[in-house]
């Protein structure tokens, strides 16, 4: 069986995993929790939204469960945990992000979904699932995946704009 289809989407979430970390590069404790007039939530918060985010929906893909409740109960470096539903921005304006443990398990985080899309075979890639508990009916296992790639550059993005709205370089280039 052909996994063109499982390589491409490794190599989009190399990149955009690689992007994401770059651009929030060693940012302090300051920079990581400041809030910006408006809706943005702070840098901690948006890195937090994408690793729980990519981790609930592999865990979910995979069937192996989140990281977020088994080894890294506890120690995602989130504070707090967001709510299971409704708008985040009130837990973007209060989670405390320590960089550190955070960084450890993003490392976990994509080495998972590294794994589980290494898994896959093309017609595995193709394959239309729902997923009930979130409201995802009758998407390709790639769509989800994709999704997950694009929320990575989306909100490197977003941290970029807040590091240089702190007068930071933001993107890494």
């Amino acid at each position: 069986m052909s996994t063109y289809s499982s390589q491409l989407l490794q190599e989009q979430f190399k990149s955009a995993h690689d992007w994401l970390m770059n651009t929030i590069g060693e940012a302090d404790e300051s920079q990581l929790h400041w809030q910006a007039d408006g809706l943005p939530s702070p840098i901690g918060a948006q890195l937090m939204h994408v690793l729980l985010v990519e981790d609930f929906f592999v865990g979910a893909l995979s069937g192996n469960g989140p990281l977020m409740m088994g080894d890294f109960a506890g120690k995602t470096g989130a504070s707090e945990m967001p709510p299971q539903s409704g708008p985040w921005d009130e837990w973007g304006k209060s989670v405390q992000v320590d960089l550190a443990a955070a960084r450890d398990y993003a490392d976990a985080v994509f080495k998972a979904t590294d794994a589980y899309v290494g898994s896959l075979d093309d017609e595995a890639v193709a394959e239309k699932i729902t997923l009930e508990a979130v409201g995802i009916e009758d998407r390709t296992r790639g769509n989800i995946l994709s999704i997950l790639i694009l929320n990575c550059f989306t909100h490197a993005g977003e941290i970029s704009a807040l590091k240089g709205l702190q007068g930071e370089k933001g993107y890494p280039f």
